[in-house]
């Protein structure tokens, strides 16, 4: 199966969203940072407990309060920002640029005008499914991002599930993905 896909920023988005939220590393991260400042403002307002004047300490238990029920809003927030940044700098190099992806029995290929780059089958860990696009990850940590809007769905889901059976490749279907 042969397809031209010319990549939107929104794929490149999703993609980098859909890596971290499946990252362990970056979810005990969030989770960490999320207890730290809990315990910091917890602190603190034991520290101010024993002055003479509560203020300090009731306001640092609010602070701990809206963080405690407020912290997962606000940094899925803020690190979808920061890939946003970093996915606007990235798509000037291939914005517009058609990719030639080759789906073969025993490789994938990308073309394009920056370079080839070919995947054994072989080599693939996992694949995902979420609501618009199928991602491919690789044993080099590569992840290869394949648009449902570029192929034939039925095509592409009958070959990505005859790779999946043929290898033994755990085949994750998360249709009601989304970042969070």
């Amino acid at each position: 199966m042969r397809e031209i896909v010319v990549f939107s920023q929104e794929d490149l988005l999703t993609k980098y969203l859909f890596i971290a939220s499946n990252t362990t590393r970056i979810k005990r991260g969030r989770n960490r940072i999320w207890i730290a400042l809990v315990v910091l403002f917890t602190m603190l307002a034991i520290l101010y407990s024993f002055d003479a004047d509560k203020f300090l300490m009731w306001l640092f238990i609010a602070f701990g309060i809206i963080l405690l029920l407020f912290f997962p809003f606000l940094i899925t927030r803020i690190l979808k920002r920061q890939y946003e940044s970093i996915v606007a700098e990235q798509f000037n190099n291939v914005k517009n640029l058609p990719f030639e992806i080759t789906l073969e029995d025993e490789s994938i290929s990308y073309k394009s005008n920056i370079g080839d780059v070919q995947l054994k089958i072989s080599q693939i860990e996992q694949i995902d499914e979420i609501q618009n696009y199928f991602f491919l990850k690789f044993s080099s940590n590569d992840t290869i991002t394949l648009p449902k809007r570029s192929f034939s769905y039925d095509l592409l889901n009958n070959y990505l599930m005859d790779v999946s059976t043929k290898n033994a490749i755990p085949f994750n279907r998360q249709l009601n993905w989304r970042w969070k």
